[in-house]
């Protein structure tokens, strides 16, 4: 409840200051930047105290008298003005269309994330993958309250993947939300400031009446000519299609790896997997919309919210400040060399660019570039052809973007002055994310073409009235843009019928019974060891560290998990070499699962020889090796000295 209330504290903060900065705006319009500034004020306001209180209850209240204290001098210390009205809300077409959009969204998140089912927690594919990594985030910096937080599952190094939408769930979760809401509640409201954010800027573009339906139609349900693999295939082999409702991973029509095929779909592969990616995008298409208006009006408060916007994106999603800055920077380029009045352009521009510096180089200086300077794996180098394994480029392109692709050059053809100025950026962006890896990991550039993607969509959708407009008249006129539309989302429509119809179990019972009881018996700042895979219970319900993680998060962060890897199956398989590695990294506890088992094929004799057993189930168990978790089990902090996973009816709260 606490954590409710805290949380709706920060949405009417947001609200009020949308009230008065924004007067004059369709409320609808008010609750869109009111919901994405009481989030910020929330992420950023517990962040800055953080850093002097760690992260305790003393670091949110104290956010909250930041927040709120302007707030109530807004509402109450000055008088109010009026305000003509300036802009109203989309039209009622296109709000209906939102709402549909985020039930979509919002049904994939709520039945696909965490749910308790026959003894575990399961999810679909687009959280199986990812979602045991954020889920670290969370419990670490909420059990920890070390700030700035290190990763969970690389110990002792600090985080530098853009963090503040787990933070504000590990907030959440501090004051009391079980886990699973944690993550949901905050999620929906990004998943409908985002839809909403770019029906506003589909809709302010310099584009056709109509266009902002079927351009979210074409953006939320995009995907390539991967279905025309499964109508292909199910000619030799009729069950080619069970894998649509089977649980096959990286099999689907916008995801399939075999086939070459790596964009995804908006929601499926990007909104409901990737939390940062989802708060990166909502406050990207606010950006956007306020850069727009502010070149349109030049109004100086425009430019300069957007530029505030834009500096406080790097730790939210650090893509998407990029793609903010490219387009900036793009937008500002060309309105300069076709004003007739050149000065004015510069004059603005200091309005966005200043609040842009001063709020994100901080960030990139003390978290991004020492990172990428001291990664194993190479942070932004040339690279062509993007993630492309063996067909044409441009046969590549058309398979993963589909219809878009297809449509896009006469789209661009066909286009006016005012219509390429507003695609401008897309082109840079596609340019970029086709010859620049900004990651050790490839695929992350899908995020820089989902943007680009997001601007075609648009100017597809409005090419797509042109083309129905010249038909209408003819006999069956409608059929080939209709046909179009169809060949644009099959993919999308196949792929989330995947979604809805899969589910992969995440924890198994016995998972979450070693989750609860290293929770409750054993210290927050304890190092733990074992085997490195994605779905642990240690680093992703317990919140402890591990000597390291997943190989895959490892890559991507560009960490140098070699030495480590090759030191745990020393730990597993050398009990000579035990004592020295556990000195080196002042290891506390070795856990032994089936995973372990099965990997080093590892016996526990030695640790059941020589170290206190704490915790032992069907298939696990956890040793007590340092003096410092053994005084702290002897102590009577841990609240059994020795535990079995039947002894703790309580399951931990993730989704009962």
């Amino acid at each position: 409840m606490i954590a409710l209330v805290f949380l709706t504290f920060f949405l009417y903060c947001g609200w009020m200051i949308a009230q008065r900065v924004f007067a004059g705006y369709g409320p609808l319009i008010r609750a869109w930047i009111g919901i994405l500034f009481g989030l910020a004020g929330m992420m950023w306001g517990v962040a800055l105290f953080s850093f002097a209180f760690d992260f305790t209850l003393l670091s949110h209240f104290c956010a909250a008298l930041l927040i709120g204290l302007p707030v109530w001098l807004m509402s109450y210390g000055f008088p109010k003005k009026k305000y003509p009205p300036q802009a109203e809300d989309p039209p009622r077409a296109i709000s209906l269309a939102v709402i549909v959009f985020f039930y979509l969204v919002a049904a994939l998140m709520l039945a696909r994330t965490f749910n308790y089912h026959q003894g575990g927690v399961y999810a679909g594919l687009p959280n199986f993958s990812d979602l045991s990594f954020h889920l670290g985030m969370i419990t670490g910096i909420a059990e920890r309250k070390t700030f700035p937080p290190e990763y969970s599952i690389f110990a002792g190094i600090k985080t530098a993947f853009p963090f503040l939408i787990n933070s504000l769930s590990a907030g959440l979760y501090l004051l009391g939300l079980p886990l699973k809401w944690a993550v949901l509640i905050p999620n929906l409201l990004l998943a409908w400031a985002l839809i909403f954010g770019f029906a506003m800027v589909a809709n302010d573009a310099p584009l056709r009446k109509g266009t902002v339906i079927l351009a979210m139609l074409l953006f939320f349900l995009n995907g390539g000519f991967g279905f025309a693999h499964f109508l292909d295939g199910s000619k030799a082999d009729p069950g080619t299609f069970t894998c649509i409702v089977d649980n096959s991973m990286y099999t689907t029509p916008c995801m399939w790896w075999g086939e070459n095929i790596f964009l995804g779909n908006s929601v499926c592969s990007h909104m409901v997997n990737g939390r940062a990616t989802l708060a990166g995008w909502a406050f990207l298409f606010l950006m956007i919309w306020l850069l727009g208006k502010a070149l349109a009006t030049k109004t100086p408060k425009f430019f300069f919210i957007s530029g505030l916007i834009g500096g406080l994106l790097p730790m939210i999603h650090t893509i998407s400040f990029f793609c903010g800055v490219i387009i900036a920077l793009t937008w500002f380029a060309v309105y300069f060399f076709t004003a007739p009045k050149k000065i004015p352009y510069i004059k603005y521009s200091l309005f966005f660019i200043v609040p842009l510096l001063v709020l994100s180089l901080p960030q990139l200086f003390y978290w991004i570039f020492p990172h990428g300077a001291g990664a194993t794996g190479k942070f932004m180098h040339l690279h062509f052809n993007w993630i492309n394994k063996s067909d044409l480029w441009l046969w590549f392109w058309i398979k993963n973007a589909g219809i878009v692709s297809v449509l896009l050059i006469p789209a661009l053809l066909s286009a006016g002055r005012d219509k390429l100025l507003f695609y401008s950026p897309a082109i840079v962006l596609f340019l970029l994310g086709d010859l620049v890896q900004l990651t050790p990991t490839a695929y992350d550039n899908s995020k820089i073409f989902m943007i680009w993607y997001a601007f075609s969509a648009a100017l597809v959708a409005d090419f797509l009235l042109v083309i129905y407009a010249r038909l209408k008249g003819v006999r069956g006129g409608g059929v080939l843009p209709g046909m179009i539309i169809l060949f644009g989302i099959l993919a999308a429509a196949m792929t989330m019928v995947h979604d809805f119809a899969t589910v992969h179990q995440v924890f198994p019972e016995e998972d979450l019974q070693a989750a609860a009881f290293i929770r409750e018996h054993t210290p927050p700042d304890a190092l733990f060891v074992s085997s490195p895979f994605h779905n642990n219970p240690i680093t992703a319900l317990a919140g402890r560290q591990t000597l390291t993680g997943y190989v895959g998060w490892m890559i991507s962060s560009g960490l140098d998990y070699e030495p480590r890897f090759n030191d745990i199956r020393r730990i597993y398989t050398n009990p000579d070499d035990f004592k020295q590695l556990q000195r080196q990294y002042n290891i506390d506890y070795v856990y032994f699962s089936f995973r372990e088992r099965r990997e080093y094929k590892a016996s526990p004799e030695y640790f059941d020889r020589n170290f206190t057993k704490i915790f032992s189930g069907n298939h696990s168990s956890l040793y007590a090796v340092s003096g410092k978790a053994r005084r702290y089990t002897d102590s009577g902090s841990s609240k059994r000295g020795f535990y079995s996973m039947f002894s703790l009816p309580q399951i931990i709260d993730v989704g009962r």
